[in-house]
């Protein structure tokens, strides 16, 4: 009777899945959108009757069953007693064909009078959260003290933030969310004046440092606002919290121009979240400064003569770029994930002053896979 029963539930269930699938599709894309088999999985998810349900049963679940560490294949989740998620994996990363890369990078750069440098974002994992310590192996630390000893040892100029705010008595709690991988904005500020002041003392610049200054921003926080990408993987449940998210604005007039429409700062940031009422699972607070990080985007200051600076990005720029933008004339983006061609071409035909190649240590080839 029970075997019965519970056939009876989930041939119910599949139907209700079914059902609210092409439902979905045929509001938005199409019924074929579903056959499609790239896109079956993310349809699913997202027309799932009572998704957000079964999302915290499932964390609730997982607290009975493993309240600190959920292993998904070769990914870790982990809770520390602070709270504090942290994603570590096994990477599989060929060291030298980066290396290579970078050097060629640094030569198109060079053949086209164009100033490079390599600028190192720190990410959770270091030696203070190393997961080796719950029996998790991850080999990110090594990855990145490798590459940081190639790029000095050949001369490659190289900034390292994470070093700059480990010096200045940040840990790595005062640097992330406890449910997201990404950094604070407050840390984008920090990295978006270190940066300045690494091209003024490194290239003879005269970028307007003094514009970014803690002083001459204005700092609204706003709390439990949101759950991080790590948070939505394991559910508000499991994470046992939201995070908050600080708003930072200049307060001086400015005047931009963002891929040709004219306005000021407020144009680089989406505000619209900041209330509340967003669904946790699709609402992003780290992106909403990503109006003026998109790959191909470019940024003009009206305000401010200075330099044309390329920035290759990951999505710690997403928090710089909108201050960086402050300090020089012009910053442009470009993401090897949505761009993966003729970024050559795009340096030798935009006559830049400065390359900015600027990641943390997430290592995948196709972010060095430079062409």
């Amino acid at each position: 009777m029970r075997k019965r029963l519970f056939f009876t539930a989930y041939i119910m269930l599949s139907i209700g899945v079914f059902m609210s699938s092409a439902i979905y599709c045929l509001r938005n894309s199409g019924i074929r959108s579903l056959l499609l088999t790239e896109n079956m999985e993310s349809v699913m998810e997202s027309a799932f009757p009572g998704k957000s349900v079964f999302r915290e049963v499932y964390g609730a679940v997982n607290i009975l069953l493993s309240p600190d560490e959920i292993v998904t294949g070769e990914q870790a989740i982990v809770r520390d007693k602070d709270g504090f998620l942290h994603n570590e994996e096994l990477f599989e990363f060929d060291m030298k064909e980066a290396e290579s890369k970078i050097r060629e990078l640094d030569q198109v750069c060079n053949e086209n009078g164009t100033g490079f440098a390599y600028i190192s974002y720190p990410s959770k994992a270091n030696e203070d959260t190393a997961l080796k310590r719950y029996g998790i192996d991850t080999n990110n630390e090594e990855l990145r003290q490798e590459l940081l000893s190639w790029l000095k040892e050949n001369d490659i100029n190289v900034l390292d933030i994470r070093e700059l705010l480990e010096n200045d008595g940040y840990s790595v709690k005062d640097i992330f969310y406890k449910t997201d991988h990404h950094w604070k904005p407050m840390m984008g500020l920090y990295a978006a004046r270190a940066i300045v002041e690494y091209i003024n003392q490194s290239f003879g610049y005269a970028l307007r440092a003094d514009l970014l200054e803690d002083s001459q921003f204005t700092f609204t926080e706003h709390k439990n606002l949101w759950l991080g990408e790590t948070g939505r993987k394991v559910s508000k449940t499991w994470a046992g919290s939201l995070d908050d998210f600080t708003e930072i604005r200049p307060v001086y007039d400015t005047s931009l121009t963002l891929n040709g429409e004219a306005g000021d700062f407020s144009m680089l940031v989406d505000s619209s979240g900041y209330g509340g009422n967003t669904d946790l699972y699709t609402y992003s607070a780290h992106y909403s400064y990503g109006k003026s990080a998109v790959s191909l985007s470019q940024v003009h200051n009206n305000n401010v003569e200075g330099k044309k600076i390329l920035i290759i990005k990951d999505s710690f720029s997403v928090v710089v770029i909108p201050f960086l933008s402050l300090s020089t004339s012009d910053v442009f983006a470009w993401d090897m994930r949505t761009t993966p061609e003729r970024l050559y071409d795009y340096i030798s035909e935009n006559d830049f002053d400065l390359v900015l190649l600027a990641y943390t240590d997430f290592w995948g080839m196709h972010m060095y896979n430079f062409q």
